[in-house]
């Protein structure tokens, strides 16, 4: 008989462990840190002393949570889903979207003087990378969902007597250049063309469930920042390094303004790289990018200067990650006429709030104090509340279990 037991996710958005144990298999779906918890006890001058700290404040899973676990399924890496890998406390198999865009990930986390040092994995950690579409020897079977990370995914569960699906977090809609180069079939599509498949117990994220939010879907946004990217004046982005899928858009819309797309933040930077070597048809997108001075690595990517950019603002978009983008204004000076009242278009995605990556209103001082007009679009990542009864209507689960949501009871009321 399949038993379920949730370890972290109720009634909190984030911090998602789910365990499933069903006779000689048991698996961890996430393991995820409870960044409202964090955030009571910790900030950027007073860090965790360690791991035993941590699970002592619950903003980790406790020990029992990994007993008898052969594999753990990692949904994406927000760390709200990944964790810290160093928490792991026995020999056991990690199953990750992308093994290349870890180890790209992981060089800034080992070298980190924060927290983030214990993400890394003991020596005895085997870490391998999830076959999507296909069921694994646990009888799991990983399938692609677009999310504001990329890859994401969402596993099937066959067990003896119930089939489990737990989605991770995921939306509906998705970029128009990602569904061409980034997904074969997301989870619904599955679902629909392969009708056998049935579900009854469906463990579903509900994170903007009772969350005041305008529902802006990808096409909307590059509606709205067609109209904001002019031809006479700079135009600066901030994403999240993981959020492929707005890179994507925003070289969409650069290609058409015919402007210049920099990368001009390291961690893009890696995954990208790691990006190029597992999809190569990204490179029609990505070969006219060229990198800012200030990325010292060696990248596939060609270089330019800052003072080469200078000489022509007006003609280039710049692509930052959220974390850095007031450093990169400092390279701006002395300032032009250029750059007042450029638009600097935050696409924030989830983490930025959930995992304290910046403070907003030191960063709008920062654009302040050069003239820049701040616009922000949000591309959710996860789905809105008014299409969660088409959702429940696609995969027709015989059960509901609600997880990654502030409000389960809206999800069970709203999902009849």
């Amino acid at each position: 008989m399949v038993k379920i037991e949730i370890f972290g996710g109720k009634r909190e958005i984030g911090g998602n462990c789910v365990k499933i144990t069903d006779k000689d298999k048991t698996v961890l779906f996430d393991q995820g840190i409870k960044f409202s918890t964090f955030k009571a006890f910790y900030s950027r001058f007073i860090q965790p002393t360690g791991i035993p700290e941590l699970r002592k404040l619950g903003i980790i899973p406790p020990p029992e949570a990994y007993e008898n676990v052969n594999t753990i399924y990692i949904s994406h890496f927000h760390l709200d889903h990944l964790g810290l890998l160093s928490n792991i406390p026995c020999e056991t198999v990690v199953k990750l979207p992308s093994l290349k865009i870890y180890q790209a990930l992981e060089t800034a986390w080992r070298m980190s003087p924060s927290w983030t040092a214990f993400i890394p994995p003991k020596f005895f950690v085997n870490m391998q990378e999830v076959t999507k579409y296909r069921e694994d020897e646990n009888n799991v079977l990983s399938i692609p969902v677009s999310h504001s990370a990329y890859p994401a995914y969402a596993f099937i569960f066959f067990g003896s007597d119930e089939t489990i699906l737990y989605t991770g977090d995921f939306r509906t809609s998705n970029v128009k250049a990602a569904n061409e180069l980034l997904y074969k079939q997301t989870l619904l599509d599955y679902l629909e063309q392969n009708k056998d498949v049935k579900i009854d117990k469906l463990i579903i994220e509900g994170t903007n469930i009772g969350r005041p939010q305008i529902p802006i879907k990808p096409d909307e946004a590059q509606k709205i920042i067609n109209r904001l990217v002019v031809k006479e004046k700079l135009t600066l982005f901030a994403i999240h390094e993981l959020d492929i899928e707005s890179l994507l858009l925003i070289a969409s819309i650069a290609s058409a303004k015919r402007k210049r797309l920099i990368l001009a933040s390291p961690r893009l930077t890696r995954v990208l790289d790691a990006l190029l070597l597992s999809i190569p048809k990204l490179k029609h997108i990505i070969e006219k990018m060229v990198l800012i001075e200030e990325i010292r690595e060696r990248t596939r990517l060609s270089k330019m200067s800052m003072n080469e950019i200078k000489k022509s603002l007006n003609r280039h978009c710049i692509v930052t990650d959220i974390a850095r983008l007031d450093e990169i204004l400092r390279k701006f000076e002395p300032l032009s006429y250029q750059m007042i009242m450029a638009p600097v278009i935050l696409m924030i995605s989830e983490p930025a709030s959930e995992e304290a990556i910046f403070d907003t209103e030191r960063l709008l001082r920062w654009l302040s104090l050069y003239g820049l007009q701040p616009y922000s679009i949000r591309i959710s990542g996860h789905y809105h509340p008014y299409e969660l009864k088409s959702v429940i209507n696609k995969i027709k689960p015989k059960e509901i279990i609600p997880i990654h949501t502030l409000f389960p009871e809206f999800l069970y009321a709203s999902s009849k």
